[in-house]
């Protein structure tokens, strides 16, 4: 980090291969490339995040080769790259998408050839590289766009809260929606989300 003037590492621990891509969310630094063991920590392969002074991995599963782009959305950590099978995701080859604790694929088609570069645009997900007909579109060549789907989330008590009761709250769901989260027993936002009442609710005032 350079900081008033002066260079300083980032922890205490240098990484022992190339980065290539860095990302930074609030406090928070992503870093992706070639290294392995971030900080010493054994899962912290070619992505880790730098927070408290201390580098974490993404995961339980190391990925399997170089991250090349790192892309943040909300609390959505995409990273594209060489990589295949991301969190042991058989559809997360060359792009994955890092949420709630796991990696998972973007789209049921896994992309053929290497990812360079990554932009987001609202639920717009845009990825760049080496690869042919993503998504199976014969015209989806080196560049392409995934539109992330939407998710629906149901709210099923009047009560204002934000805890883990085992329910559903307008407070929780608008929550889960901005941060593609699960809130409680809301389901984790996704894209341009849609809230809904359940019946059991009636009528509800807001």
């Amino acid at each position: 980090k350079f900081s008033g003037g002066v260079w300083s590492a980032l922890g205490g621990t240098p990484l022992n291969n190339t980065v290539s891509t860095i990302a930074i969310s609030g406090t928070d630094v992503y870093a992706g490339g070639s290294f392995t063991a971030a900080g010493g920590v054994a899962n912290a392969d070619s992505i880790a995040k730098f927070s408290g002074g201390v580098w974490s991995a993404l995961g339980g599963t190391p990925l399997n080769n170089d991250v090349n782009a790192i892309a943040i959305s909300g609390a959505d950590v995409y990273a594209g790259g060489d990589f295949i099978n991301a969190g042991g995701d058989a559809n997360a080859d060359r792009i994955a998408k890092f949420s709630g604790g796991a990696w998972s694929a973007l789209g049921g088609t896994p992309l053929n050839s290497p990812v360079y570069a990554i932009a987001i645009s609202g639920a717009d997900v845009y990825a760049g590289g080496l690869f042919t007909d993503a998504g199976g579109d014969a015209n989806a060549d080196n560049v392409a766009r995934f539109e992330t789907p939407s998710a629906t989330i149901t709210v099923n008590t009047a009560t204002d809260e934000l805890n883990s009761d085992g329910d559903c709250s307008l407070r929780e769901a608008i929550e889960a929606a901005n941060t593609n989260a699960a809130m409680d027993a809301c389901a984790a936002g996704a894209g341009a989300d849609t809230i809904l009442f359940s019946d059991a609710l009636g009528t509800t005032s807001i």
